[in-house]
């Protein structure tokens, strides 16, 4: 693989598998168990003084207010975390930025280092091999993980975009640096 490059584009389909499959949902589980941790709180304040007669009316409407509110950002957060509105969102994004959302992705193996970039895009990404981890995934998807600055980085590439399937680049990846890791989903 060493020297060679590769150009491949993601399809709605492969960017909606990398939402359910390999993108981070830390982000929308912390929002959600906060939110249902306020609400815990909130209910057994609002239930004791209702319980011990000194609830009126104002804090019924406050309980039934906080309750449609904990009930609309459950919602809203748990949808979020679907597949299908952050592959919604991404390719919005996608279309304000470069005005496609099928951008031209390319992946180039050098010596001591893998570069990727989008053709739309006029920044590069380098990453030291040293520092890569892969996790395949069963429906057709590569997803190669970096943290070269300290900022994690996903990178998805189609395996039939990949000369030979995953195994090659597998192959060649274990042959740069042998700590890598190889997951499968």
């Amino acid at each position: 693989m060493q020297g060679k490059t590769i150009h491949y584009q993601i399809s709605h389909d492969n960017w909606k598998t990398y939402f359910s499959r390999f993108a981070n949902k830390n982000k929308y589980m912390a929002y959600i168990l906060l939110i249902l941790a306020a609400f815990v709180i909130v209910y057994s304040l609002c239930l004791d003084r209702i319980n011990k007669g000194g609830g009126d009316e104002f804090m019924y409407l406050l309980f039934v207010a906080f309750a449609a509110a904990f009930a609309f950002f459950f919602i809203k957060f748990l949808r979020g975390s679907m597949p299908g509105p952050q592959t919604a969102r991404y390719e919005k994004q996608l279309m304000q930025q470069y005005g496609t959302t099928e951008l031209h992705y390319v992946l180039s193996f050098e010596n001591k280092r893998l570069v990727y970039s989008a053709q739309e895009d006029k920044s590069r990404l380098t990453i030291p091999y040293a520092s890569i981890r892969l996790i395949m995934e069963g429906r057709g998807l590569v997803c190669i993980q970096s943290e070269p600055d300290g900022k994690p980085t996903n990178i998805v590439c189609p395996t039939d975009a990949l000369e030979g399937g995953a195994q090659p680049l597998i192959d060649f990846l274990k042959s740069k640096n042998p700590n890598c890791k190889v997951k499968h989903l």
